[in-house]
């Protein structure tokens, strides 16, 4: 999609990053009942000795149901980590494992360990300051790498902001966007994961529990850390002290802010190697940039790139100003309805695509008015009123929060970045600001391209060389052979050289 040239915006005249949301990673469909109960495949464990010891040496009780541990808790005591409630769940085999992976496009090693599976709750701190709780599913494997062994956080892609659309409580579902399929292959090579909802999932809609916070990097980033200390505390004896953080899509954009604030937030963990697959690492500024830009954004064709602004500015306003402030950003007729939307939907539905026809059909003028502009260009806000002037600069702060950057030891962390150069949701164009920020702040990059890979697949297609990476740097395992493109392969077929981030916002303003 390229826009028309028409002043203030004609040198940027190329495509925004919202292609990215025509078919982003959802995890499942609108209005889906949860799958609360069962494991998450059928099929018993058939690798030989009944899980490795590590039921016995499990150090918190599991005598909870699977329900309990998405309700809200009667109080949040304990540090950040410390677990609320733990559920056995069920048990799945290495060769279902692999045979579902294959089936979608796995084309990597044989996994050498089922997993048994478990649902806990654990503390966390909100983006407000405040305690908080999150879900999580932990797959522990049956067949363990190691005698002292690493962990993995996976983080999980977009897919609605409701209670029910939380990932672990639709586990086949979060196939769809890539989830199970970045656990399988680590848990397969016998890592213990935990894939984390985030905080607000849980216990969706109770007092004091605003809902997770899109791209929110305070809010998520605490979440996934926490999860990493969740998971330690299940099994201490035998982890080696290292932590993975792994995530796709939105799942990314945790991943990078979780290592961004490992340092500050959680500085006993020792994160040890970061793998992320196509994130949202572009300038958080586009989500105000978009508001000024109502044109381009129309319900017809843009109705993903509507709802994901809006579960961005809905959760955000809840988070930091309180209950009932994310309705608030819009037009009091289409309040109802949106909030309705946010608590209810796990994806873009008809009724929905009724509310408008354009992004400005949504927001509050005033607030269309005091950002929208200024974010598109990422210029200082220099509104003539001071309200709309103190409206600009709390949300291009925000904004600017939401990328934050590498420093200290978060770029010593070896990082690989996996990028599909046939990614028709983050789009070739606008993965390359990711790279060209990673590369601006020095982290330790290895960057991968994929031929031919879409948003989606690129997980499938790549999770086996994932594996391999994050072996070669926690399990001692030989090198593995290096990728053959880097994003210099990301081509603009326009001018035959590598794509230059030159999308609004500027990506340097953030």
């Amino acid at each position: 999609m390229a826009f028309p040239k028409r002043a203030p915006f004609a040198a940027l005249a190329l495509a925004l990053p919202f292609t990215f949301f025509a078919a982003c990673s959802s995890s499942s469909d609108a209005g889906a009942p949860a799958d609360t109960g069962g494991p998450v495949d059928t099929g018993v464990v058939t690798d030989g000795g009944s899980d490795g010891g590590l039921l016995e040496l499990l150090e918190v009780a599991c005598n909870d149901s699977v329900a309990d541990t998405y309700a809200a808790p009667t109080s949040v005591t304990g540090a950040k980590g410390s677990i609320l409630k733990c559920a056995k769940d069920g048990d799945v085999s290495k060769d279902v494992m692999y045979a579902d992976d294959v089936a979608e496009g796995y084309s990597g090693k044989t996994f050498a360990s089922g997993a048994r599976i478990y649902r806990i709750q654990y503390v966390t701190e909100r983006a407000n300051g405040k305690p908080g709780f999150g879900s999580a599913i932990v797959y522990l494997p049956t067949a363990p790498a190691a005698a002292k062994m690493p962990i993995a956080v996976v983080n999980h892609g977009t897919g609605g902001q409701a209670g029910k659309c939380a990932p672990s409580q639709d586990v086949k579902g979060s196939a769809k966007g890539g989830m199970l399929y970045m656990v399988r292959p680590l848990v397969g090579m016998g890592i213990p994961v935990i894939a984390p909802d985030y905080a607000g999932f849980a216990g969706f809609g109770a007092k004091d529990n605003p809902p997770s916070g899109y791209a929110f990097s305070e809010d998520v980033s605490r979440s996934a850390l926490d999860a990493a200390r969740a998971l330690q505390l299940m099994i201490p004896s035998r982890l080696a002290g290292k932590v993975v953080l792994v995530g796709h899509s939105q799942g990314g954009h945790t991943t990078l802010s979780a290592l961004a604030k490992a340092e500050s937030y959680a500085p006993e963990l020792n994160i040890a190697a970061v793998a992320v697959y196509a994130p949202l690492w572009f300038s958080q500024l586009s989500w105000g940039a978009m508001i000024g830009l109502p044109d381009y954004f129309q319900m017809k064709d843009s109705s993903f790139a509507i709802a994901v602004n809006i579960w961005y500015h809905y959760s955000h306003a809840e988070i930091i100003d309180g209950p009932g402030k994310g309705a608030e950003l819009f037009v009091p007729a289409k309040r109802a309805a949106l909030k309705d939307f946010f608590d209810n939907k796990c994806q873009v539905d008809d009724a929905f695509k009724a509310l408008g026809n354009t992004v400005a059909d949504f927001y509050d003028p005033a607030l269309s008015a005091a950002i929208g502009t200024t974010a598109v260009g990422g210029d200082p806000c220099t509104n003539a009123d001071p309200t709309a002037k103190a409206l600009c600069e709390t949300w291009s702060a925000r904004y600017k929060a939401d990328r934050p950057h590498l420093t200290g030891k978060a770029l010593t962390v070896p990082l690989l970045v996996w990028q599909g150069d046939a990614d028709a949701t983050l789009t070739p164009d606008r993965a390359v600001c990711g790279f060209d920020r990673l590369r601006a702040d020095k982290a330790n990059l290895t960057a991968c391209v994929k031929p031919g890979a879409d948003h989606t697949p690129l997980v499938y297609q790549a999770s086996s060389e994932v594996a391999d990476w994050v072996a070669a740097r926690v399990l001692g395992a030989p090198e593995p052979t290096k990728c053959a493109k880097d994003d210099s392969a990301l081509i603009d077929p326009k001018t035959g050289k590598r794509f230059t981030c030159n999308t609004p916002p500027p990506n340097d303003k953030d």
